[in-house]
């Protein structure tokens, strides 16, 4: 955490100085967890789908290389199936601010692709869990109450790795991602019946499509040869 902190104030007065892009991010999540299993008969584990939105804040520092945080709104999950072909569901909904690093290669005056990778931290807000059928049928449903669900860890954190292509329309921006999320702090303790597991970790896969303007600086436009 502490670290966290230095990387912004170091990073501060570079981004004082930068143009500023505000905008959002709407995606889709395919997450799960990974676990070291300890015994024989392991857990049937799944991904689980979910929604991403954030919004962004691009410091253009130079032609190429831009800080980008972000406030975020992430579900996260998994399941797995039951003894009798029943599965058991976790959402988790968490509050999430990467800071990445990116860098942009320009293709002319309005295609850019770019590459990206950061740290990010994660607050566990709220989580659930249901049951289905094997039809898929609903049979229970309940919010996680944290104060007596110990197992659950609600700080997270972890690395970033993605890359996408954008669009430039005069000072508005469309950008297309794709990132893959690896966390690196143990979310979870699972014993069952069937197996118990310990270091659970996320790892989330998201595409999304992003729009960004520029709200201060100039457009930064590529000479003719």
């Amino acid at each position: 955490m502490r670290n966290y902190l230095a990387l912004f104030v170091f990073l501060i007065p570079f981004s004082l100085r930068a143009q500023l892009e505000i905008g959002f991010r709407v995606g889709v999540n395919m997450s799960e967890i990974n676990v070291d299993k300890i015994v024989a008969n392991p857990l049937d584990f799944s991904d689980h789908k979910g929604i991403q939105l954030s919004g962004i804040f691009n410091f253009q520092l130079s032609k190429s290389l831009a800080l980008q945080p972000e406030l975020a709104f992430v579900q996260k999950g998994f399941k797995y199936a039951m003894e009798g072909g029943d599965y058991q569901e976790f959402l988790s909904n968490y509050f999430e601010l990467p800071v990445l690093g990116e860098l942009g290669v320009p293709l002319g005056n309005k295609l850019q692709i770019f590459v990206d990778a950061g740290p990010s931290l994660s607050y566990l807000l709220s989580a659930k869990e249901s049951i289905f059928n094997a039809d898929l049928n609903e049979l229970s449903t309940s919010d996680i109450d944290f104060d007596l669900r110990k197992e659950f860890e609600r700080l997270d954190y972890g690395l970033n790795f993605g890359g996408g292509f954008s669009l430039r329309f005069g000072r508005s921006r469309l950008r297309f991602d794709a990132r893959y999320n690896v966390g690196l702090n143990e979310i979870l303790t699972i014993d069952t019946t069937q197996a118990a597991y310990k270091l659970a970790k996320n790892k989330v896969t998201n595409f999304s499509i992003g729009y960004t303007y520029i709200l201060l600086g100039k457009i930064k436009k590529k000479k003719d040869d």
